[in-house]
Formats: C-alpha cells, structure tokens, sequence
C-alpha cells in the first residue's frame, strides 16, 4: 500500500486515528485489510475491508453512520 501512515479523521465531534495493518493493501482497485481504529488513544475496534465489503469489530459506541464515514475515509484516502 502506498500510505502506510496512520489517517486523522474529523467525524462529528470525535477525532478517530485509523492505522492500517501490514495486511492493508490495494489489488485490481479494491481494497483489502484490516484497519485499527482508536480515539484518545483508546481503542474502537477494527474495520476489516475485502474485495466487496467492509466489516467491524468491536467498535464499541461507534455508530454505523460513523463506521460508515470511516470506511468511505479509508477508501478514498488509502489508494
């Protein structure tokens, strides 16, 4: 993956820190890997992209309509 760098994310109110993992990568334009998610240096769970999707663990008090903002973030911002 070209940025490996951690991505500052303004949702709402929260500031989110999204760090991809090694797994993190893009093939054929799709994106694949597992992104942690953290806020004031607490964790918020993970977004776990393939080839047709996204899904989320653990993402505590996250709504989906944050998750949502987040992996569209994730998949505009890591190319």
């Amino acid at each position: 993956m070209s940025q490996t760098q951690s991505l500052q994310l303004n949702i709402g109110t929260r500031k989110i820190n999204v760090t991809p993992d090694q797994s993190a990568e893009r093939k054929d334009g799709k994106l694949t890997g597992l992104f942690y998610l953290t806020e004031n240096d607490e964790n918020r769970g993970t977004l776990r992209f393939d080839k047709q999707s996204w899904e989320n663990k653990n993402t505590g008090d996250l709504s989906y309509v944050e998750l949502e903002a987040i992996a569209e973030a994730i998949m505009t911002e890591y190319k």
